[in-house]
This record gives C-alpha cells, sequence and structure tokens, in this order.
C-alpha cells in the first residue's frame, strides 16, 4: 500500500518534469520546497529508501523509475498522506536495528558455534522474559557471552535513546 502512494508521488514528479532521468536533488527539492508535501529531511529519506526498495533506480546521470510512470494513474489534486514520507524514516531506523542484532549473531556465531536461529531464539526469550527491548536483549546475550560490542554502543544508545518504540 504504502509503495503505491510512492510510486505516484514518483511518478508525480517525473510527469511533471517531462524528463526520464532527473539529480537526486531536482527530486526531494521538489517534494518538499517545491510541492511542500514534506521536510527536506523527510524527502531525502524518501528518495534514498525508494531507490533501496527499488522504485527508482540509480545512475551516473541521476535517477529513474523502475517502473512505467505513465501506467501510474494521478488523482486531481492530488497530495500524498504525510505517512508516505514519514513511514520510509521508521523503516529505515527499522532496518539499521535489525543491521545491528544481525552483526552481534554473527559475531556470537563465529566464537561458539551456534546457529544464528539459535542465537536470535535466545534473543528474543532475553527480551521476552527480561521485558527488554531486542536491540538491549542482543547487547545483553553478546556480553554474556563475552563478544566485543564496544564499536556498536554508539549506534545502540542512538536507538534506544531516540527511537520511539511501541511499547504495547
Amino acid at each position: 500500500m504504502m509503495h503505491d502512494e510512492a510510486k505516484q508521488v514518483i511518478a508525480f514528479i517525473f510527469k511533471r518534469s517531462g524528463k526520464k532521468t532527473l539529480p537526486a536533488s531536482d527530486v526531494y527539492l521538489a517534494i518538499s520546497m517545491e510541492l511542500q508535501w514534506c521536510s527536506p529531511k523527510e524527502a531525502k529519506t524518501f528518495v534514498k529508501e525508494a531507490v533501496t526498495n527499488g522504485l527508482l533506480s540509480e545512475t551516473k546521470q541521476g535517477i529513474t523509475p523502475s517502473f512505467p510512470v505513465e501506467n501510474i494513474i494521478i488523482p486531481t489534486g492530488f497530495m500524498p498522506s504525510s505517512d508516505c514520507f514519514s513511514k520510509w524514516d521508521s523503516l529505515s531506523e527499522l532496518s539499521k536495528n535489525r543491521e545491528i542484532i544481525n552483526i552481534i549473531v554473527s559475531r556470537v556465531k563465529e566464537k561458539i558455534q551456534m546457529s544464528g536461529e539459535d542465537i536470535k531464539k535466545d534473543i528474543q526469550e532475553i527480551a521476552s522474559m527480561k521485558l527488554l527491548y531486542e536491540e538491549v536483549a542482543a547487547i545483553f546475550y553478546a556480553k554474556k557471552m563475552d563478544i566485543e560490542i564496544n564499536d556498536l554502543l554508539g549506534d545502540m544508545e542512538q536507538i534506544v535513546f531516540t527511537s520511539e518504540k511501541n511499547t504495547t
């Protein structure tokens, strides 16, 4: 569903420009400054995540939609929801959280010859039993297994203390 709205935003910008390729800056400036659909930061994240998710292709010349924009219907008076831009930001944060957990899992795997699935189950069990975020449980688990994680603590601190977590 979010991809449909993102495709509409991308199609709108490219149809409006009449070009098949645009510099990334033209896209995020159009979204944020010209159309005022979101903040510049959200627009940059939107473009970056659209590339990551395969909606846009990046070349030396700029970015190009990876789908035929002419097939996308743009309703009259089109204006995307604010979720279209803010959810990309939280998806990016979510992938960063997963990345840190995956780093810890691979370090534990190297040291104690356990499967990644078993390690993740152990981390989830700790998180559930001790009522911790999974990221914090992963750090707890790594320390328990005497795994070096000091290089991850800055990122972990940022995730734990600045993320808005769902506490329900």
